[in-house]
Order: C-alpha cells, then structure tokens, then sequence
C-alpha cells in the first residue's frame, strides 16, 4: 500500500499510526481502537475503514463505512474534562493537517473547541483507545490509504416474467407433427398462445 500524501479532504481511507504501525477500527462498543492488519489481507473490514468529506469552511467530518450515519464527535464528562471520541448524527469538524511528508496530525477544529485536541494512541498494546490529548504526547501521527468505493449491495435481481424470456432452458416444444412444427412458448411468455408454423 501507498500511503497518501498532500491534503486530505474527500474519500475512503485505512488510517495508520505511524508509532505502533497499528490501523483504527471500530470497535463493537463504538470505540474507536487500534489493530494490527492480517498479513495478505487484500479486503479489508468495513470497520477498518473511515469516510472523510470536506466542509465548506475546509474541516472535515469522520465516519466509519460500518455506521456512516454517524459522526465521530467529541464528549466532554466535565466541561472541559475527560474529552472522549463519541458518534454523533450530528455532523462535527476535525482538521487533518500533513506534519511532515505523508505523515498527519487529526485535531479538533475550531468549532467544537478553543484549544486543539489530538488523536493519540497512548500504548502500542492492540485495542489501545484513541484518546484526545491536548499536547502531542504520543502516538499522535497518522498515515492515510486511500481505497476504492466498492458496491456492497448486490444488483438487484431480473423480474421473474423477464428470467423466463431470457433463460432457453424454459423453453419447451413438442413433438412436430407431419408437415407442421408446433413452438409452445407457453411457460414463457403467458400472454403468447402457442402457434403452428407451416414449414
């Protein structure tokens, strides 16, 4: 994989901590957590995969593809105190700014804060927390890969009248008798009565 470079403003992304080497998932309390990938995965967890889109005052929102009605957002247990990552409908900016090469900080935007508060991973252990730490303590660099849209919903299927049209193995004929070839296009086409055809 190659790691993006340059703003990053509009896709679906893996998020990478630069420090532990380890990607976010959703967790299935919600959390958002660290997890190694499996080596040869080619295809990776829907919840290992995050949605950024622009805003138009240049922030942007998170989500993640397993829950994307949802925003990730920031919770305070005390105002000001123990800030946690929650998921919102509402939608809340953030900033992502490159700090070095293809290397990023995610920080909160000036909207939901005065002071800036960073996404770090304070432990290298798998299904460390994401935490909002305001000083850059550790763990607070990211990398970003970016990945296709790929359908996750099956087209849907042909009406029933239209399979039978199209499939030949429904298609039934009788023994011809002498001088006539009889086609039953009954099974197939119920509007259609059969018809005898001189050859």
């Amino acid at each position: 994989m190659t790691s993006s470079s340059g703003p990053i403003r509009n896709g679906i992304f893996l998020i990478q901590n630069v420090e532990t080497n380890t990607f976010l998932k959703l967790s299935s309390n919600n959390r958002i957590e660290s997890r190694p990938m499996r080596s040869g995965t080619t295809s990776p967890s829907t919840r290992m995969l995050w949605l950024v889109d622009e805003r138009f005052d240049g922030y942007v929102t998170i989500r993640n593809a397993a829950r994307n009605e949802s925003y990730a957002s920031i919770q305070y247990d005390i105002e000001g105190f123990n800030a946690r990552i929650v998921f919102s409908q509402v939608p809340c900016s953030w900033a992502i700014a490159e700090a070095t090469f293809s290397q990023y900080i995610i920080r909160t935007g000036n909207s939901m804060s005065s002071l800036s508060m960073y996404w770090e991973l304070l432990d290298d252990a798998p299904g460390t927390v994401v935490t909002l730490e305001e000083s850059q303590i550790q763990g607070f660099r990211w990398k970003f890969y970016s990945q296709r849209r790929t359908p996750t919903v099956a087209p849907p299927a042909l009406p029933y009248s239209i399979q039978n049209i199209f499939n030949p193995s429904r298609l039934r004929t009788r023994p011809p008798r002498p001088g006539m070839y009889r086609f039953c296009a009954c099974r197939t086409l119920p509007l259609i009565p059969c018809v005898d055809m001189n050859i």
